[in-house]
C-alpha cells in the first residue's frame, strides 16, 4: 500500500519509578497490591517492580484518600485529581470543594451518556460512574484508552466492561512487535482513567468563571486521564517517550528528591559564570553588526532585562558585597559606541546607569547565563557547539558520567541551575587546564575569527576587544549575585571523577530476549477493547461480527462464465441518493456460477483464467494451486466478495491504473463503515474531530489524506482502527 506520513504520535517507552531501593522499570502493581472488594486497592504505582511499598492509608482535607509511604503519598487516579483540583481552586482564590465538584462532573457524564438516554436512573446505565466515595474508584482495573467524548450536550465514552467493571487505569498501546513506536517493555500501566474530564472543565468555566484554557493547567481537564507523575510523590514517577539507556540520564536525575542520588554537588550560575569560555562573551549580532533579538526589551514583563535588573536591585541591599572596582559601559549602542567608566557600585546604585548597565551587557550570551533561559538561543547553540569537541571525546568517563555528580542549586531558576549542572559537567570532561588548576580547558577555549565562524558568529576586531569588558563586568556581577545569595562565590572545578556514580542501573530494564509480559495475576485485572460495554463511539465489537458462512452452489462446474462486467456508472451529474457513490453490481450471470468457480479442479481454474485474460505469465510450479491462486479462486467464488473493478468509477478513466485503485479502495472503505453509524453531525471539521479521537487537527487532516487500507493506516499512526474509520466517515 501507499501511504502518505504524517505527524508522529507518541506513546510512552516505559514508566521510571525511584524507589526506596534505586531506580526501576515497573509494569504492573503486584499480587499484594490488590485487596478484598471492601478494601482500597494499594495505588497503581507504589511499588518497585517486585514488591508493594510499605506505607498506610490517611483521609485528606476534603476526604480524598493518600497511600502514605515514607517516600510520600501515592493516590488512585480519582483522589489525585481531587487533591490538584484542590490546589487549583485555592491559587484561583476559590472557595469550593473538589469533592463537590467531581461528583456534579460525574452527575453530569452521566445524565448526557448516550447510553442511558432511555434510563429513569441515569446513574444505574452501562456506562454510569459512579460517585467519588465508591470503592470502586480505589481498585486497579486496567484496559486501553477506549474510542469516545464528550461535548455539552453528549457523552459517549465507554467506562465499564460488559460485566460492570469501572475501568480506572489505562495501559499503553505500542505494546505488539511491529507496530509503530513499538516499546520492548511491553504493555504496562501508564496512567489513570478520569473520564468525565470535559464535565469538568465545563463546570470550571460555566460555575467558577475560569476560562477553559486555564482550567486545561490542569493535565486531566484537557485529557481523560491524569499521568502517573501526579498520582506520587514528586520526582519519583515518570514516563519515558522515547527508548533511554539502561542507567538514569542527568536529565532524568534533575527532578529527583533532595539526596536521592547521593554525593552530588550543586550548581548556581551565579557560582560558575567564571567557568564559561570567551564565546560567551563575545557579542551575539546580525551580519549587519547589529545586535540581535527584539527592540524594546524592557516592555517584556519576562524578559532578560526586567529579570536582571530585579535581581541586581534586591542585590544592591548588600553594598560591601558589589565588587569596588571601575566599569566601562556603553550609553550608545554596538554600532555607535558612547563609552563611560565609573566605580561598579554607583552603576549599581543609579537607576539610570543601572539599566544601560544591563542593556549594555545583554549583548552577550553570559549574561544570558546569569540572569535569562540559557536553555535557548545562542548560549544553547554555543553549547552544542563545545559538547562536538570536548563532550565526545572517548577517554575517560564520558560526559553523561561527569555530569550525574553535578546537580541544579536552588539559588536559582531550575532552567538556569540545571544549565550550570551542564556547564560543569562539560568543564569536568574537557580535563584541568595546564595554565590554571583551577580552571579547566573548556573555560580556556579561545576564540579567533576561525572558531567564530565555527560557532556561526560574525568576526569583528572591534568586538573582540571588548571580550575582557563584558568578562570583567558580568564576573563581578555574578560574584555580587552569589555572595548576597549566600552561594559560593567563584565555585572551584574541583576533583576530576574517574569513576562513574553508582547505583544508576534501572532494575528491570529490558534486555534482549527478556520475558516483558504482564505478570500471570494481572489476567483477573486487565481488559482488552472488547470487554468494554458497547457504546455510541464503539457500537460492535469484533468478537460480535456475524460469522461468513458457506455460498451456496446453485450452478454447474461446466457452465459458462459470463463477464463479471455489469452496467455503465452513472453519468456525472446523475442523481445520487447515497452518500457514497454505490458500487455497480455484478451481472446476474456470474453471481450465479461464482460458487462453482470454487470447485473447479486447478488446471481447470487456470484455463478459465487464461479465457479471462488473467492466466499466468510463468509456468506454474506445481500441479497444485499456489497460496496466491487459491486464494483468488476462493474470492472470485465467494458470492458476497465484490470486486475492485466495482468500484472504479468512469469519469477516472484518465488516470494511471493505481490511482483509481487507491480511489476504488477507499470507496469499498467508505461504503463499508457507512453501516457502523459512525457520523455525527458535530463532527464538522478537523479541530471538532481532533478533540473527538484524541489528536490534533494536523493529525486528523494528515490521516484523512493518508490513502490506502485503513487498518494499515492506524497501524502506521498508532492509533485504533476505529479513530481513523471515524475521520475519514466523518471528514469524507
Amino acid at each position: 500500500m501507499i501511504f502518505v506520513k504524517g505527524h508522529r504520535i507518541v506513546k510512552a517507552w516505559g514508566m521510571r519509578h525511584l524507589t526506596p531501593s534505586g531506580p526501576a522499570m515497573i509494569r504492573n502493581p503486584p499480587a499484594t497490591a490488590f485487596t478484598p472488594p471492601h478494601e482500597e486497592d494499594v495505588p497503581a504505582f507504589a511499588h518497585d517492580g517486585n514488591e508493594v511499598l510499605p506505607g498506610e492509608w490517611q483521609t485528606g482535607e476534603h476526604g480524598e484518600r493518600h497511600y502514605t509511604t515514607p517516600a510520600g503519598s501515592y493516590q488512585h487516579g480519582i483522589d489525585a485529581a481531587a487533591t490538584r483540583l484542590g490546589w487549583f481552586l485555592k491559587k484561583n482564590g476559590i472557595n469550593a470543594n473538589p469533592v463537590d465538584i467531581i461528583n456534579e462532573s460525574i452527575h453530569d457524564f452521566n445524565h448526557k451518556h448516550t447510553s442511558h438516554q432511555d434510563l429513569e436512573d441515569k446513574n444505574g446505565g452501562d456506562h454510569s460512574l459512579p460517585p467519588f466515595e465508591s470503592m470502586s474508584w480505589r481498585k486497579v482495573r486496567a484496559g486501553m484508552l477506549p474510542p469516545g467524548d464528550s461535548t455539552e450536550h453528549v457523552s459517549e465514552r465507554p467506562t465499564k466492561t460488559k460485566d460492570g467493571t469501572l475501568i480506572t487505569s489505562y495501559t499503553n498501546k505500542n505494546f505488539m512487535p511491529g507496530e509503530k513506536n513499538y516499546t520492548p517493555n511491553g504493555r504496562f500501566i501508564e496512567s489513570y482513567s478520569i473520564p468525565f474530564n470535559f464535565e469538568l472543565g465545563h463546570i470550571l468555566e460555566k460555575k467558577y468563571g475560569i476560562p477553559w484554557e486555564q482550567a486545561s493547567d490542569l493535565t486531566f481537564v484537557k485529557r481523560p486521564y491524569i499521568y502517573a507523575r501526579e498520582t506520587a510523590p514528586q520526582g519519583l514517577v515518570e514516563s519515558s517517550y522515547q527508548e533511554h539507556p539502561g542507567q538514569v540520564s542527568p536529565k532524568e536525575m534533575v527532578g529527583a528528591p533532595e539526596g536521592y542520588f547521593g554525593d552530588q554537588t550543586a550548581t548556581h550560575t551565579e557560582s560558575t559564570t567564571h567557568h564559561l569560555p570567551d564565546i560567551f562573551f563575545y557579542p551575539s549580532t546580525k551580519e549587519s553588526g547589529q545586535k540581535k533579538g527584539k527592540k524594546g526589551s524592557w516592555d517584556h514583563k519576562n524578559g532578560l532585562y526586567q529579570a536582571a535588573e530585579r535581581a541586581i536591585t534586591a542585590a544592591s541591599a548588600n553594598i560591601e558585597a558589589i565588587p569596588d572596582v571601575p566599569a566601562t559601559i556603553n550609553i550608545g549602542s554596538l554600532g555607535s559606541p558612547e563609552m563611560i567608566q565609573r566605580p561598579l557600585r554607583e552603576i549599581i546604585q543609579t537607576p539610570d546607569l543601572r539599566r544601560k548597565l544591563i542593556e549594555d551587557m545583554a549583548n552577550v550570551p553570559a549574561m544570558m547565563y546569569l540572569f535569562g533561559r540559557p536553555g535557548q538561543g545562542d548560549f544553547n547553540k554555543h553549547f552544542n557547539t563545545l559538547m562536538q569537541q570536548y563532550g565526545a571525546d572517548e577517554e575517560g568517563l564520558s560526559y553523561d558520567q561527569h555530569s550525574q555528580y553535578f546537580k541544579p542549586g536552588k539559588g536559582g531558576s531550575k532552567g538556569k541551575d540545571t544549565t550550570a549542572a551542564r556547564i560543569m559537567g562539560l568543564a569536568h570532561k574537557s580535563g584541568v587546564s595546564d595554565d590554571d588548576p583551577e580552571r579547566s580547558n573548556l573555560s580556556n577555549h579561545p576564540i579567533d575569527e576561525k572558531q567564530l565562524k565555527a560557532f556561526g558568529v560574525t568576526y569583528s576586531e572591534g568586538l573582540m576587544g571588548q571580550v575582557d569588558r563584558f568578562r570583567g563586568i558580568i564576573e563581578a556581577l555574578a560574584d555580587h549575585q552569589a555572595e548576597s545569595n549566600g552561594l559560593p562565590v567563584k565555585m572551584a572545578l574541583g576533583d576530576i571523577n574517574t569513576q562513574p556514580m553508582q547505583g544508576l542501573d534501572y532494575s528491570g530494564y529490558p534486555q534482549e530476549g527478556m520475558d516483558v509480559s504482564l505478570d500471570p495475576h494481572m489476567d483477573a485485572y486487565l481488559h482488552s477493547i472488547n470487554d468494554f460495554q458497547r457504546t455510541s463511539s464503539m457500537p460492535v465489537h469484533t468478537d460480535e461480527l456475524p460469522p461468513q458462512g458457506p455460498a451456496e452452489m446453485p450452478r454447474s462446474a461446466t457452465s459458462p462464465i459470463p463477464s463479471p462486467a455489469g452496467p455503465p456508472s452513472p453519468p456525472m451529474g446523475s442523481d445520487v441518493h447515497s452518500q457514497y457513490v454505490g458500487v455497480k453490481p455484478l451481472q446476474a450471470g456470474f453471481q450465479q456460477v461464482r460458487p462453482a468457480i470454487g470447485q473447479l479442479p486447478p488446471q481447470e481454474y487456470r484455463d478459465m483464467m487464461d479465457r479471462a485474460g488473467y492466466g499466468r505469465r510463468t509456468p506454474a510450479p506445481s500441479p497444485e494451486l499456489t497460496s496466491l491462486e487459491a486464494r483468488s479462486q476462493q474470492a472470485l467464488s465467494d458470492p458476497r466478495q465484490q470486486l475492485l473493478s466495482q468500484y472504479m468509477k468512469a469519469e477516472d478513466a484518465h488516470l494511471p491504473v493505481m490511482d483509481r485503485v487507491m480511489k476504488a479502495l477507499e470507496d469499498i472503505q467508505l461504503q463499508d463503515v457507512a453501516m457502523d453509524n459512525l457520523q455525527n453531525p458535530n463532527l464538522h471539521n478537523a479541530n471538532t474531530i481532533a478533540k473527538y479521537v484524541g489528536l490534533t487537527a494536523s493529525e486528523v487532516n494528515s490521516i484523512n489524506h493518508t490513502m490506502g487500507d485503513w487498518f494499515n493506516i492506524a497501524k502506521s499512526y498508532n492509533i485504533e482502527p476505529k479513530m481513523v474509520k471515524i475521520i475519514k466517515s466523518n471528514m469524507r
